[in-house]
């Protein structure tokens, strides 16, 4: 017996494996549902090689914008994509996050990217608040009619209204 058949016969198990997988359907499901982990997944890669500085700190650009999307897209994509119609604003977050992030790596960088950061950063908390107001309005403006009613009804009973 040859040293190299039961090396070939692995390769050959693990071709058929692999085809058999692939007919199931395996692979479809693995990136139908999970190509979001990969997403954030790829952002955790790229911040590891900054912190073990094999790449420059600038490139904790793309490695926060990619960590704030994975996140986003897993919360759209496992959940309800239905949800991205209110967290749509945490797209320019993504790139405040990752400015933000070079900035505190960088001693060098330029404070005009820093405040870029921020302001971009305070922007997105802003539309995420008016859009999550403005579709919530209905709700409150009905909890606030029913407590205002509750109120006229029920105050005489509790000493609320003083003559």
């Amino acid at each position: 017996m040859n040293r190299r058949e039961p090396a070939i016969g692995i390769v050959i198990i693990a071709a058929g494996l692999f085809i058999l997988l692939g007919k199931w359907g395996f692979f479809s499901f693995l990136g139908g549902t999970l190509w979001p982990l990969f997403v954030f997944l790829a952002g955790v890669a790229l911040f590891v090689l900054i912190r073990f500085r094999m790449l420059p700190a600038v490139a904790f650009v793309p490695a926060g914008a990619l960590l704030v999307y994975g996140l986003l897209f897993m919360l759209c994509h496992w959940i309800s994509w239905g949800m991205f119609a209110y967290l749509w604003p945490f797209i320019p977050f993504g790139l405040a996050f990752g400015l933000f992030g070079y900035c505190q790596l960088d001693p060098y960088a330029d404070r005009r990217v820093y405040m870029f950061a921020i302001a971009l950063a305070g922007i997105s908390i802003v539309l995420l608040l008016f859009t999550l107001f403005v579709s919530l309005s209905v709700y409150l403006i009905a909890i606030f009619l029913i407590v205002v009613g509750v109120f006229l009804v029920f105050g005489n009973r509790f000493g609320l209204w003083r003559r």
